[in-house]
């Protein structure tokens, strides 16, 4: 963290614009080189001099570990703009943007905060927050957040808030969150003499849909119905969804124990597992996409369907092939007697131990939550706003059904486990899920197997555990 020196005479000043002759007088007063002004003097030489012996202030650098991405990077786009207005505004704050690739943040954090050298404000995801906190990474704000006249968590997305949340301590301030709806193409659907204006509701009329979509030259696939891990969270979360739509969870509420092993879970799997059937195979779908975006892929109409970010039809790499499709989106089949879910990522700002300038970094976290730069930010990185207020107004939604259909299905959205030892879950629910999905051992075995060592890891940080 570094401090810069300037005199509080202009923004211009400040930003450096003459700061050698400023501080060239300053030096030769020091030596004894600059006589002191005669009586005769003009008033305006008087005034000058007064100027320039104005007492000096501290501008505070807060040094940003900001996401590279495009959907919350602070070096590019919208992004860039509210920091370079952020900083325009203050005469005491400058935000030093430093560009961090998604996964460095949690595996540099504890070596930088070890050696004094972390900074003051930084970008983490969303499932990573209380494994941050219990690891003593990342500080509380639960005071400044009650203090801020700004800042009001009724107004924030609940389940997002949880996960920044540890028994009423508030750890992260949850930005930039997303949801998922899935896409229908239209002429896929027609080709397979199916009606885009009824898709498939429920579980039974998705598996009749898939089946009637793939497409084959023999023995090779031409065109798919629909993949699930081509949607959110890869292997490792695709499965999560199916659960929740049965009423299931996969951690307790109290983030204390881990609960994948039951019936339901089976369910869900089973549903999955018979998608991948009727498409020669989990292998198979992998193979047919080869290394291209599964975005790209349906654009092309190679799949039928895609369960993807609600405003990926507006994002630049995908905008010109969204475009050229016919398309709709909708909410995920039920299972018989099953509730409506989806699946919320998001990223949260915290202010991690070691943090030279807490209040500082706080302000710009602040003054990010008002809800003109949380409509622009939102408008700007196709991203749902942090505030409910925002995120239902028609400044947001303008009249675009996809928005109100991400608007709606956050009251039923969840993410990964963002419980303490979070971090640590990961590998191992993707290990079980491609296990089952390849066949390579029941699907009993695998969640068994999954819940004992998931359990293994939340007792591990919680008994580790510095929070008191």
């Amino acid at each position: 963290m570094s401090k810069v020196k300037s005199m509080n005479v202009s923004r211009r000043g400040m930003l450096g614009i003459g700061a050698g002759m400023v501080g060239g007088v300053g030096l030769l007063a020091a030596c004894g080189q600059v006589a002191a002004p005669v009586a005769e003097e003009a008033p305006e030489m008087e005034e000058k001099e007064a100027e320039a012996e104005a007492p000096q202030m501290e501008t505070v650098q807060v040094d940003f570990w900001s996401l590279n991405g495009f959907w919350a990077s602070f070096t590019e786009g919208v992004g860039l703009e509210l920091r370079d207005e952020f900083n325009e505004m203050q005469d005491g704050i400058v935000i030093n943007t430093m560009p961090t690739p998604w996964g460095e943040t949690f595996e540099k954090l504890p070596a930088a905060v070890a050696a004094d050298a972390a900074p003051d404000m930084s970008f983490a995801p969303r499932f990573t927050i209380k494994t941050l906190a219990h690891a003593g990474l990342a500080s509380e704000m639960t005071e400044m957040v009650k203090a801020s006249s700004t800042i009001d968590t009724s107004d924030m997305w609940d389940e997002i808030l949880n996960d920044a949340v540890w028994q009423g301590r508030q750890f992260g301030m949850p930005f930039t969150p997303d949801a998922r709806t899935l896409f229908i193409g239209h002429d896929n659907m027609i080709d397979a003499g199916l009606d885009p204006g009824s898709p498939p509701a429920s579980w039974d009329d998705l598996y009749s849909a898939v089946g009637r979509m793939v497409k084959r030259e023999g023995q090779k696939i031409t065109q798919l119905g629909y993949v699930p891990h081509w949607g959110p969270g890869s292997v490792w979360a695709c499965w999560m969804v199916a659960i929740w739509q049965l009423g299931g969870a996969i951690i307790s509420a109290d983030d204390r124990t881990s609960t994948l092993d039951t019936e339901i879970s089976v369910n869900a799997f089973e549903h999955l597992v018979r998608i991948y059937d009727l498409q020669d195979g989990f292998d198979a779908t992998d193979e047919f996409r080869g290394d291209t975006d599964p975005r790209i892929v349906f654009t092309d109409r190679g799949a039928s369907m895609l369960y993807t970010i609600y405003d990926t039809p507006h994002q630049p790499n995908y905008k010109a092939g969204f475009d050229k499709l016919d398309y709709s989106a909708t909410s995920p089949p039920l299972p018989p007697g099953g509730s409506n879910a989806t699946y919320s990522g998001c990223g949260d700002n915290i202010i991690p131990n070691g943090s030279k300038n807490p209040e500082q970094a706080f302000t710009f976290i602040e003054w990010l939550f008002q809800a003109p730069q949380d409509l622009r930010h939102a408008l700007g990185k196709s991203r749902l706003p942090m505030r409910k207020s925002v995120a239902r107004s028609e400044d947001f939604i303008q009249g675009d059904a996809l928005r109100q259909e991400a608007v709606n299905s956050m009251a039923v959205a969840g993410f990964v486990v963002g419980a303490p030892g979070g971090i640590g879950l990961i590998g191992i629910h993707r290990n079980m899920a491609e296990a089952i999905f390849r066949k390579e051992t029941t699907i009993q075995e695998a969640l068994k197997e999954a819940d004992q060592l998931a359990q293994e890891v939340l007792d591990e940080a919680l008994e580790n555990s510095v929070l008191q």
